[in-house]
């Protein structure tokens, strides 16, 4: 079975970037906006921007942001 997802490239503050695969889930983020849930309990939320395109409303780890910065964030099907 062929699920939606983002490929999402993260900079750790003093570490090689790294990827992230998340899976598009039912659930609605604290912003309104798609929740995809990964590995490890890193989650992204993403909503809808004014110019048709995507804007990151948040992201972290289930036990707290690790001060991360997203470099890129691409679709996928998974």
């Amino acid at each position: 079975m062929r699920m939606h997802g983002l490929r999402v490239t993260l900079q750790p503050p003093d570490g090689t970037p790294f990827v992230e695969d998340a899976i598009l889930t039912l659930a609605t983020g604290v912003n309104g906006g798609q929740l995809y849930s990964g590995n490890n309990g890193f989650w992204i939320e993403v909503v809808d921007a004014a110019d048709g395109t995507h804007d990151v409303a948040g992201f972290g780890w289930q036990d707290g942001k690790r001060g991360h910065t997203i470099v890129e964030t691409a679709p996928i099907i998974l």
